[in-house]
């Protein structure tokens, strides 16, 4: 194993063979590559090493929800060399806190006619099912359909 990869072919060899999806393997193994590079390799990981970790993703802004992501491929990291996985304090995002999009008519007209410019027959024609679906689900969740 390479000097710099040895968690990154851990996590890679372990997802796969408890028959796990490769992009999940290499998407973990990447995490456990990040882990490495902030951290160094080790035996045993403290959680002054998982706080650095931490406090390294938080600083790249990544969401919440991917940090606990990130997380669970550091937990199976932990799992397989045998060392405690510490309890650590997250804190939770607020609805509030999301920043959802508002769009008015005209933004919406606007990115419809973009879409039939720039997308090819076959995605308008997956775009034109799905659009369809989700209307569908939105009146019978609304009891307008039974």
């Amino acid at each position: 194993m390479e000097n710099q990869n040895r968690l990154r072919e851990i996590i890679y060899a372990d997802i796969l063979g408890r028959r796990g999806n490769e992009d999940t393997a290499k998407e973990w193994g990447a995490v456990a590559a990040q882990f490495e590079q902030v951290c160094g390799y080790k035996d045993k990981y403290t959680r002054e090493d998982l706080t650095l970790f931490l406090a390294y993703m938080r600083k790249r802004e990544l969401c919440q929800n991917t940090i606990f992501k990130n997380l669970k491929a550091i937990k199976l990291l932990a799992q397989i060399q045998g060392w405690d996985f510490p309890k650590l304090a997250m804190r939770r995002v607020s609805d509030a806190e999301v920043n959802r999009p508002i769009f008015t008519n005209n933004e919406v007209v606007s990115l419809i006619q973009n879409g039939k410019r720039l997308l090819t027959p076959p995605q308008l024609c997956f775009r034109s099912l799905w659009d369809k679906s989700l209307m569908l689900n939105s009146l019978v969740s609304s009891g307008i359909l039974k």
